[in-house]
Parts: C-alpha cells; structure tokens; sequence
C-alpha cells in the first residue's frame, strides 16, 4: 500500500543528484554506489559503495521501525510518496513528488526513488503523430497507448494531456498508483488521484469523478474487468479517457483488451469497445545517432468502419495488419522517416525491427 512520507534533511541532500540531472530514477543497493536512470541507462555516481546500515537507517527514516523489520518476511515492498519543495534544489516553486520503495536484496535493505515528472514535454517536441493530437481533441472516445516498459507511453500521454490542458478549458482527473507525472493548471482544471491515498480503488475513483463533471480521465492503467466496463461507459458518454498498457503494437493492445472479456457477455463488451475505440498509439525509444538522448518511432491506429466491425465480431485483427486503417501510421513509416531524416543509425533501426518480428 502507498503511504505518504517526509525524508530527512539527509535523504534529500542524497536525491540532489537525480534532481539537478533529471534522471528517472536512483537506485541504492548495499554495497554499491547510488545509480541513476538516465535515457534509460543506469550511471554509477562516484565509487563509495552505500552502506548496509545507512540504508537501514534511511528505510526507517521513511517507513517507520517496525515496517522496516518487516521486509522480507510479512512484507515484500514498502512504498511512499513525498512531496518536497523545489527550492531546496534551486527550483523554486515548484513541488518535486517521488515515489520511494524499500525491499530486502541479499538480506540488505535496498531503496529506489522515482521522480514525477513536473516539466511536461510537448506534443511537439516528441515528434508526436498529428493524427494523435486530432483523436484527443474529440469530445469523448478511448485513447490508449502502448509499448513495452521504458518504452515512453507515458510520457506521450502526458503530453496529450498537457495539450488539451494548455488549449482547452476542461476538468481534467489524473489517477495512478502513484502518479508519474503532475499536470500545473492552465486554462484546465486539475485533479491528481493517488491509489490508496486519494482513492480506495480505481473504479471507486472513476465513480467519484464523474460526479463532479470530469471531461478527461486518465487512468494509468486498466488491470481489471471492472475498470475497463467502467471506462467504456465514460469514454461512451461523452467524455475523454486516456489510459497506457503493456503490448508490443497497437493490435496487440486491441487484442488484449479483447481477451478480458467474458465468454458470456454474448460480445457486448467488444461492441463497446469497438463503438469506443478512437485511437492507440504504440511506441519504441530508438537511440539518437549523436548518441545524445533518444527519439520515439510511433505507430498509429484509428479504427475505421471496417476495423470497427472487426474488433466487434471477434474476427483475427491480424488480417488487418498489412493495411492499416486511412490517418494510421505503421512502425516501418516511422522508422524509415527516422532514418531518412539522421535522427538514428540502421542498427537502431534492425534492433527494433527485430523487436518487432519485422
């Protein structure tokens, strides 16, 4: 379960480095120096390899005593979130939230901490489809996108959101366990849920929102049954939902939300999931070939009236495959307008391919 926390003067002079470098995570093992996630590749900072008690000491800090003595017994994992003030890192005004967990590796005690994302990045400096943007700015209908862990599906969605946030005059209602990122209001209003925190479950979260006349909801994740009907019948009612999930392509993702379904429900609930769909963007992060950061290859599907009908009456949506959609864009499109434009090497390229099974 999710328990807000308050680290010590200690623990956050520790995070000053995976602040001022905006890494995505730190990582503290005993016996190792602390590591930063940056890009997607771990960096030892210095050689001082961490102590075993300090990391104790620190977990406690955080968690308490008694759940500390806890892990690896009745525990596996402890997790936090705090929320610290900018200024101490020289970003003042701005509020810094990071997700600490504690587990036990090798009988110590180990600690990660993930930063939320505050800056935003826009739709157009990830080189985002337009055909995504125009599917977000439709009045209701499902939005999901796609890709593997690390992948940057979130951090898409986050950019749709930050669109419509500083374009349009919503509600907006952002749930995660816990948040990945915070939305700063602008001609939008909105709300950030934490799991267990702000919201017992999600669907309790949806029902809540709703009744306080949400336009968009983003849920991080659909895990169950109850939440993918729930979202249906959001996205079927005039409202927004946008939501991220596990799979290599977009048909993939259709695929596996198409297997939640009962066998019983007589198809309904692929009828309303065609009637629904209005877009699903799958992604891959490539290396730049100046070897300074990563750019994303998309692709882009927008059901037609013919892929409409497909993913309702359960026929294999891998007939579909070679001919996408009209305003659909193929991984292969993306990758060679990467290349054709430098931003990556061929090997990139073949090491997606590959990836990909094409």
């Amino acid at each position: 379960m999710l328990v807000q926390v308050k680290p010590t003067d200690e623990i956050r002079e520790l995070l000053r480095p995976m602040v001022s470098s905006e890494a995505q995570e730190m990582l503290m093992l005993a016996g190792e120096p602390p590591a930063l996630r940056i890009h997607g590749t771990l960096e030892r900072q210095g050689e001082e390899p961490l102590d075993p008690a300090e990391l104790t000491s620190m977990a406690a800090q955080l968690f308490g005593e008694e759940a500390v003595a806890g892990l690896g017994g009745s525990t596996g994992l402890l997790r936090g979130i705090a929320n610290i003030d900018g200024s101490a890192y020289g970003r003042a005004g701005e509020n810094l939230r990071i997700m600490f967990t504690a587990s036990r590796s090798g009988g110590e005690v180990s600690l990660a901490a993930r930063m939320a994302a505050y800056r935003i990045v826009g739709p157009d400096q990830i080189g985002l489809p337009q055909a995504v943007l125009e599917s977000a700015d439709a009045p209701n209908g499902l939005l999901i996108f796609t890709g593997p862990t690390g992948s940057g599906k979130t951090s898409a969605a986050a950019a749709v959101l930050e669109h419509l946030n500083a374009t349009k005059s919503l509600h907006i209602c952002l749930m995660d366990d816990p948040m990945q990122f915070q939305l700063q209001p602008k001609l939008s209003i909105v709300q950030h849920k934490d799991l267990h925190i702000d919201m017992p479950d999600f669907v309790s979260g949806m029902r809540a929102a709703m009744a306080q006349d949400i336009d968009v909801i983003y849920l991080a994740e659909i895990r169950t049954l109850e939440e993918l009907r729930m979202c249906l019948t959001i996205a079927q009612t005039g409202h927004l939902v946008i939501t991220v999930m596990h799979a290599n392509t977009a048909l993939d993702a259709v695929q596996r939300i198409r297997r939640v379904f009962p066998d019983d429900d007589n198809g309904a609930g692929r009828r309303d999931l065609a009637d629904a769909l209005r877009c699903v963007t799958a992604l891959r992060l490539l290396r730049r070939s100046s070897g300074q950061g990563r750019v994303a290859a998309y692709e882009v599907l927008i059901p037609d009236t013919e892929m409409r009908e497909a993913i309702a009456s359960g026929d294999a949506l891998q007939d579909h495959a070679a001919k996408l959609p009209r305003g659909s864009q193929s991984f292969a499109d993306s990758l060679s307008a990467l290349l054709e434009f430098g931003a990556v090497t061929q090997d990139e390229v073949d090491r997606v391919q590959r990836e990909l099974g094409c």
